[in-house]
């Protein structure tokens, strides 16, 4: 969030009326790190977002889905959903690198 307009606490801006600011990030690349899979599997993420404001942001994660919930045979998640999709575990992402504008940024700094 850049500070145009308050947040909603999702990070995006209350001000609909400059929707350049609207960050929305997209998957452009899947790669699995091991042999276990989809169900229990370490992967690499690649995303990416473009606005004129801030140009292109490129981000790469590694997700780890050890430990997660099956939700394929869920209609729906979250409120309104069956019991047993409701309350799930979902896979972990962390960051490992950002691209912007301005240069590289690592996990680190």
């Amino acid at each position: 969030h850049d500070g145009g307009g308050s947040s909603n606490g999702s990070g995006k801006s209350n001000d609909k009326s400059n929707r350049s600011h609207y960050t929305s990030f997209g998957l452009v690349e899947l790669s699995l790190l091991d042999g276990t899979g989809l169900f229990g599997g370490t992967f690499l993420a690649l995303e990416r977002t473009y606005n004129s404001a801030t140009g292109n942001i490129i981000r790469l994660y590694h997700v780890d889905t050890a430990d997660t919930d099956d939700v394929r045979n869920c209609k729906t998640l979250g409120p309104g959903a069956e019991a047993s999709c409701t309350q799930l575990r979902f896979a972990r992402k962390t960051l490992l690198l950002e691209w912007t504008r301005s240069g590289m940024r690592t996990l680190g700094g």
